[in-house]
């Protein structure tokens, strides 16, 4: 990673709750799921299950269905505790989930799992909601991987040197456990109630089954990410968790590489609400969030650009960012091209679309940023509800998962968070927009509703800061509200995580309006009513 002051800003991708990320969740197609997962084991031997860790409300008038989640037995694993059901006359042995003990549902035999409360207004006995990788598959590798990195990591070795760290002072392992993509999350409690958020690589799959650790990968990673997390608290307002050390090689026997960061005292997103949770926000609870999101993402851009990885770099403008990214960065998902044609219709153009992609982009390149020389603002790439550490009242605490992080073109930068991110329809329909085209479902009509209280939020949140054309080198709402090159930017993303589409239509699209000048906003007159009354536009 390259940083100078107010400078170079590149970064690495990875992930748990208390500040150390978890991982996954992006709404609209572009990535998968995204939690984590509570267990009740210590450094070494399990402690016992009580009962005094979590009741139930009696008077809770919520369905008691929507309330729990299944929680996986699996013996196989060394040292989980297991205890019994609490319910008369079953028999299965229960996972115990982040020291809940109190029973309320089960499965009848031969299903050995049975249900305890997770809600999104209860908690453990630490006060995390660690609750979205509850149950994983047998055999999925996530699963696989999360399994060697409990069992192998030396959890009283890394506990032994966190303790040096703070002079010898006493710690402990709560029992809840963080899981993202790449990491697992533990708790260490100091014996003066301070707490530090241990962030433990994972290992990798292999191929063939089994896993190992890619000690080298997670070296570049690891060091990019604390580089960064280091620069952006010296240089930027963003709520980011202070690092204590971290450890790339296995000098001190814990067998996995680890970061010790600050435990920033909240719950991320996909562990508070699901994206379908989400939908259903009141207009107030979404005006808050989205305003707390708007603040953490709307930068100053006085940043250089340096190196970014698998782009390259460092780079003085955005036409040498969008030259290299067409140079250097390929289709995610290269196999599943093949099965297109076979699905008959416009479906045969996908392969020569996504193959034509990148030569439209490096064509274009000149043309598609309406501020090329720098600097620039910093973009997180991975800005989903996951990797926002929130507190009760869904504002955001703190800002994690920074691998990918790198000073971006504004284009790059004026995206939307992934929990209202969309497909934009040239990209997913073949005929837009000359031909007759679909209209939008339900879902999509409610994202379109949500972007634009978002970019309302981001208008406040810029007029509380100052910030105007006249003052400033561009602005996000501006950037969003852009449509062909904000449609660009997702499209770029979509196309490196590897989901097939029309991409030529995206590009088509933008070189049509560039060529009329003609760059139209679709975000209609309720957004500046909205910013300036302090009101959200209707979502039905």
């Amino acid at each position: 990673m390259s940083t100078q002051t107010k400078g170079g800003a590149s970064g690495g991708g990875s992930s748990g709750g208390a500040s150390g990320g978890t991982s996954g969740g992006a709404a609209g197609g572009r990535s998968g799921g995204a939690g984590s997962k509570g267990a009740n084991q210590q450094a070494s031997t399990p402690s016992k299950p009580t009962d005094d860790l979590f009741v139930i409300d009696p008077n809770d008038p919520r369905d008691p269905r929507t309330q729990v989640s299944p929680l996986r037995v699996d013996p196989a694993i060394p040292s989980l505790p297991l205890a019994k059901c609490k319910t008369p006359d079953c028999t299965n042995n229960n996972y115990v989930q982040g020291g809940y003990t109190t029973h309320i549902q089960h499965h009848l035999p031969p299903t050995p799992l049975c249900f305890f409360i997770m809600t999104g207004t209860k908690t453990s006995a630490a006060g995390f909601r660690w609750n979205v990788f509850s149950s994983f598959p047998d055999g999925l590798p996530l699963r696989i991987r999360a399994d060697a990195a409990f069992a192998n990591t030396d959890w009283d070795a890394l506990l032994e040197y966190a303790s040096k760290l703070r002079n010898g002072a006493e710690c402990r392992l709560l029992p809840d456990i963080g899981m993202g993509a790449n990491n697992m999350v533990r708790v260490i409690e100091f014996n003066d109630g301070k707490r530090w958020a241990a962030r433990v690589r994972m290992p990798h799959s292999l191929t063939r089954g089994g896993t190992t650790m890619l000690w080298d990968q997670a070296k570049e990673i690891f060091d990019n990410e604390v580089a960064f997390l280091n620069f952006m608290r010296q240089s930027s307002d963003i709520p980011v968790p202070a690092v204590y050390a971290h450890e790339t090689t296995d000098a001190h026997g814990v067998h996995a590489p680890f970061i010790l960061m600050e435990c920033v005292e909240g719950n991320v997103g996909s562990d508070m609400f699901d994206n379908e949770a989400f939908f259903t926000f009141p207009d107030e609870q979404k005006a808050t969030f989205f305003d707390s999101v708007a603040e953490v993402h709307n930068e100053d851009g006085t940043y250089i650009q340096g190196p970014i990885h698998r782009i390259g770099g460092p780079f003085d403008t955005a036409t040498e960012f969008f030259q290299a990214w067409a140079k250097n960065i390929r289709f995610g998902h290269p196999k599943g091209l093949v099965d297109w044609p076979a699905k008959g219709g416009r479906s045969v153009e996908i392969p020569a679309s996504v193959a034509a992609f990148q030569a439209a982009i490096d064509e274009l390149s000149s043309k598609i940023s309406v501020r090329d020389k720098g600097p620039f603002p910093i973009w997180h790439d991975d800005c989903g509800h996951n990797n926002l550490i929130m507190g009760e009242q869904y504002r955001v605490l703190g800002v994690i998962d920074w691998e990918m992080a790198y000073a971006a073109p504004w284009e790059i930068f004026g995206d939307y968070p992934h929990f209202i991110d969309t497909i934009p329809r040239p990209l997913s329909e073949p005929g837009y927009p000359d031909e007759q085209v679909r209209p939008l479902d339900e879902e999509g009509k409610l994202r379109e509703a949500h972007q634009k209280q978002y970019i309302a939020a981001v208008i406040r949140a810029e007029a509380k800061r100052g910030l105007t054309l006249d003052n400033h080198t561009y602005l996000l709402s501006a950037a969003l509200q852009d449509t062909k090159r904000q449609e660009l930017a997702t499209s770029m993303a979509l196309f490196a995580y590897g989901r097939g589409g029309w991409y030529r239509n995206v590009t088509d699209e933008l070189a049509k309006s560039l060529l009329e000048k003609s760059e139209v906003s679709d975000v209609k007159e309720d957004v500046t009513t909205a910013s300036s009354s302090g009101t959200f536009p209707s979502t039905t």
